[in-house]
């Protein structure tokens, strides 16, 4: 969705204040929505995530409009070699009340070591309308990033 849009989206205001750009996630006319990417463990990172050596760091920023609940949730899945999930973490959603009942957005982030039979790390970005008919959850900034 373009920051701005008709019918109370975020403005260019909010893009400006977390750094955005044209555009972010919004749930739309879906009950549920999700956008999902998944990347291999970079070679030159393997060894340090067998030792244990290795945090991923999650971050995004989330919200809503106005007093509706609809909401983000931002979730980290490490997989094994032959893709099952071993472990996981999450941020958000981003309350209401934490947004004063404005339509913005606010920074979550979340740090967890990665496990050390980790070989692919997969993103989701879940969206779940609450109020009204469209799903309001919105998110931008989506950010894994790896740390030794």
């Amino acid at each position: 969705m373009l920051y701005g849009a008709a019918g109370g989206f975020p403005d260019a205001t909010v893009s400006a204040a977390i750094k955005g750009g044209k555009a972010f996630f919004a749930g739309g006319n879906a009950g549920v929505s999700t956008a999902t990417q998944s990347r291999a463990v970079p070679s030159g990172w393997s060894g340090s995530v067998k030792g244990g050596q290795v945090k991923a760091v999650l971050s995004a920023d989330l919200g809503g409009f106005a007093s509706q609940a609809d909401h983000a949730v931002v979730t980290a899945v490490f997989l094994d070699k032959s893709g099952h999930s071993i472990a996981s973490f999450k941020i958000g959603p981003v309350s209401t009340a934490a947004r004063k009942s404005q339509t913005t957005l606010l920074l979550r982030t979340a740090t967890r070591r990665v496990p050390s039979a980790t070989r692919k790390i997969k993103v989701v970005v879940t969206s779940t309308r609450v109020d009204g008919t469209y799903n309001d959850g919105y998110a931008d900034n989506v950010s894994l990033a790896l740390k030794r």
